[in-house]
Parts: structure tokens; C-alpha cells; sequence
């Protein structure tokens, strides 16, 4: 199951999906997931939504606690191998996903984590609201290089949120911030840690 669930890293959970693949009844799959959710193995980040907000898929997405052993389940076992594997990009998401957690428990404001995801396909890999309901997007990019498409997902979240919008972030491998429009930024993953 830890497997599966490693391999679907960054996706969209589909319990049907998962107790075919792990040939699991569907109650015994559900009493298992609430296990691993219960010992902090697996850690869904639920989709944000909210009343303006049409077509949206209401599915969590699956991130393991433990970036290093989902890394590690998915048969990548050396940092040559993994960026070269298409689970790149989705380990990368769920690394940020849970460094973002992690920060956000000594965060002055705190905030609840969410993810944001049409029916059309566009998404937000990671969502910020505060007590206040304000918004802050974040998306998550395995490339140094950021253009106008990789902005789509947080236009449309820009759009949802209205006037609790207060910024977009793109956050990818390479070394310069980029600044695309007032409250739209590329910026280097490496400022996770320069605070």
C-alpha cells in the first residue's frame, strides 16, 4: 500500500484506483489508509474551495510525510537516478509540500494547507489561507526555467480567491527570482531556507 501510494506521489487519491491495484476489499483499504493518516506516514493535502470557485475536483492529493522513504518506495535509490526519473517532479512537489508544513507551524499567522485543482486540469500545487481567509498560492516546478505557462493555475486561483488574493509563487530549481506581475514571482526553491 506505502508502495502504491509513493507511486501516486503528488496526484489525485482515487481509492478505487488503489484498493485494484493493492487488491484490497474497499473497507479494509479505508481502515488501513486511517492507520497510516493516524501514525503520520501519509499526509493527504485536501483541496481549498470556496463559493465563487466553480468545477472544482474535490479529491486530496497524495504526499507521504517522508519525501526520502516515498523516494526510496518508488525503487529510486541515488540523487543520479531520481532527476532523471519521471517521479521527479512529483517527489520535488511532496518535499515542498511537507517543508511548507513544517514552516508553517512556527508561522507568525498561522495557516491551513490545500491544494487547488479544476475540472479543466489547471491547478495550484500548494494553497496558504490564513485565519483571514487570505490566499497565497504556491506552485512547484522541477525546471530552472519559468514562462507564462506555469503561471495558469495560480491566474484561475487569483480569479477564485478575489479579494483575498494576495500572492502567487512559482518555485523552481534554478537561482533567479523573476518577477512576472505585481503579486505574480518566480522564484528559487533555495529560499525555503535563506529566511
Amino acid at each position: 500500500l506505502l508502495t502504491q501510494l509513493a507511486l501516486r506521489s503528488s496526484g489525485l487519491l482515487n481509492i478505487a484506483h488503489v484498493a485494484r491495484d493493492t487488491e484490497l476489499p474497499h473497507t479494509t483499504l479505508r481502515r488501513y489508509m486511517a492507520l497510516l493518516g493516524t501514525t503520520f506516514l501519509f499526509t493527504p493535502l485536501l483541496p481549498w474551495s470556496n463559493k465563487r470557485a466553480k468545477r472544482l475536483v474535490k479529491a486530496p492529493k497524495v504526499h507521504l510525510a517522508d519525501c526520502g522513504f516515498a523516494t526510496w518506495l518508488c525503487g529510486i535509490y541515488s540523487p543520479g537516478e531520481l532527476v532523471k526519473n519521471p517521479m521527479w517532479g512529483h517527489l520535488m512537489e511532496t518535499f515542498v509540500v511537507n517543508e511548507v508544513r513544517k514552516l508553517a507551524t512556527w508561522a507568525k499567522n498561522p495557516v491551513d494547507l490545500f491544494h487547488f485543482r479544476m475540472d479543466t486540469g489547471k491547478e495550484v500545487d500548494i494553497v496558504l489561507e490564513d485565519a483571514r481567509g487570505r490566499i497565497i498560492g504556491i506552485e512547484v516546478k522541477s525546471s530552472a526555467s519559468i514562462d507564462r505557462s506555469d503561471l495558469y493555475g495560480l491566474l484561475e486561483l487569483r480569479e477564485a480567491a478575489g479579494k483575498n488574493w494576495v500572492r502567487g509563487i512559482v518555485l523552481h530549481s534554478g537561482p533567479a527570482v523573476t518577477p512576472f506581475s505585481k503579486d505574480l514571482h518566480a522564484v528559487p526553491m533555495s529560499a525555503l531556507w535563506e529566511w
